[in-house]
């Protein structure tokens, strides 16, 4: 609490703390939720020579797929994913509140932030209150530290059956949510953006039963431009959109 209240660093309480979370650290522990706050917590403090040592040992046993990355638990087990939102949420957190880490600039957090964004549900949360504030948080954090006043971005939606949808997503309304009904279920679509920014994009499965969940349903990334998706079952599928400006680290016209 102190560090996030900008309390000085050198003050003896906040040192004897860190100090006895050094000493765990050299004690070596398997627990990867515990070493993803330790990593938050050494950012807020400043120890870049801690947190890069953290941070890499947090790297190596994270499950990485494409662009996409996630912070696994210990020795294979089984993680909720409440708890597996959190802690990789943490670690965005921490990449974002100090200075870049070498190897682990905005470029890395881009791929957590996919992987969270693939783990939201349809109201825009996560599994658990917890969790959701931390996700939120951190991707808050991201947006923040990526935001450019310029920069448009067009998606367009086809499918196998002649569907084309457009979508432009721009400064004045880039925190619109805007969503279009496909039809064509079974079908085959296709997601792909053009332009300067950063693009959420969400489908979901609303069945035709109230007593039954509303469903996400993944996009498969072929390249960081697009993405490609099959819709089986019944029910209403939905498209959203809505994004954020990216700064110039990335042209998604490229």
């Amino acid at each position: 609490m102190c560090l996030c209240l900008a309390v000085l660093h050198q003050d003896p309480v906040v040192q004897r703390a860190l100090g006895c979370l050094k000493d765990a650290l050299a004690r070596d522990f398997d627990n990867l939720y515990t070493k993803a706050l330790m990593l938050y917590t050494f950012s807020l403090a400043g120890d870049q020579e801690t947190r890069s040592k953290i941070m890499t040992v947090l790297d190596q046993k994270a499950e990485k797929n494409g662009t996409t990355k996630r912070k696994p638990c210990a020795n294979g087990a089984v993680i909720e994913q409440d708890l597996e939102v959190e802690m990789t949420s943490y670690v965005l957190l921490a990449l974002l509140v100090s200075p870049p880490l070498e190897g682990f600039g905005l470029d890395y957090t881009s791929g957590i932030v996919r992987w969270l964004a693939q783990k939201q549900n349809p109201y825009g949360g996560f599994s658990s209150t917890q969790d959701t504030v931390v996700a939120l948080q951190a991707l808050a954090k991201y947006a923040d530290a990526t935001y450019s006043p310029q920069g448009t971005t067009t998606v367009t939606v086809t499918s196998l059956g002649g569907l084309k949808k457009e979508f432009t997503v721009t400064q004045s309304n880039r925190l619109l949510y805007q969503e279009e009904r496909l039809s064509e279920v079974p079908g085959e679509y296709t997601i792909r953006a053009e332009g300067q920014s950063c693009v959420l994009a969400q489908v979901r499965r609303r069945p035709p039963s109230a007593q039954q969940p509303t469903q996400v349903i993944p996009v498969n990334e072929d390249t960081s431009l697009g993405g490609h998706m099959g819709l089986h079952g019944t029910g209403c599928i939905i498209l959203g959109f809505s994004g954020f400006s990216l700064s110039n680290w990335i042209d998604a016209g490229e």
